[in-house]
């Protein structure tokens, strides 16, 4: 009865020491790429406030020619100030449809985008993968108020998400950040 109860100890000690190391090494390594997920969005909004380059970049673009993209940086700002232009927002639009994967690369992301601009008064507009089609099991979100280029006010809520991180998630984690001006 001593023996079962030593050899019972001793593996109940061994189980212990190993799940607190594999459950430490996957709260590493989930925190990590979340981080980075947060970081990507947020150079993303960033990236999506300014003008891109060159600043007409829309014009030289064909969604149909992949070769028509290099050296370029998409940005959805209007060139003549800090509103956003529906132009830009259609070729965008048209370069996701056309290419998902190389929209990807030209926005300088590496995880799934949705990018949603919605206003009351205009439209919806969707622009990537919807992640609640694809079970994402992880998304980060930030809303930011602007202004299109008619005037109408709006919200861009740009959000990455993934569905292959290395520690799987069972529930939608969503972030939100606060909302900023252009």
């Amino acid at each position: 009865m001593i023996f079962a109860i030593v050899i019972f100890a001793i593996t109940m000690v061994i189980l212990t020491y190993v799940w607190f190391n594999v459950s430490q090494q996957f709260s590493i390594t989930y925190s990590n790429a979340y981080g980075n997920m947060q970081s990507d969005m947020q150079q993303l909004t960033n990236r999506l406030l300014t003008t891109g380059t060159p600043s007409n970049w829309y014009y030289s673009v064909d969604p149909a020619n992949l070769s028509t993209w290099t050296n370029t940086s998409i940005g959805l700002a209007s060139s003549t100030g800090g509103r956003l232009s529906e132009a830009k927002i259609a070729k965008l639009y048209a370069l996701s449809l056309i290419n998902y994967d190389a929209s990807k690369q030209l926005l300088g992301v590496s995880y799934n985008y949705y990018i949603v601009i919605y206003s009351p008064q205009l439209y919806n507009l969707t622009i990537g993968p919807n992640p609640l089609a694809y079970n994402a099991t992880t998304v980060v979100v930030q809303d930011t108020p602007v202004i299109l280029d008619n005037g109408v006010p709006a919200e861009l809520r740009v959000m990455l998400w993934t569905t292959s991180q290395t520690v799987s998630v069972s529930t939608t984690t969503v972030y939100t950040t606060a909302s900023t001006s252009v």
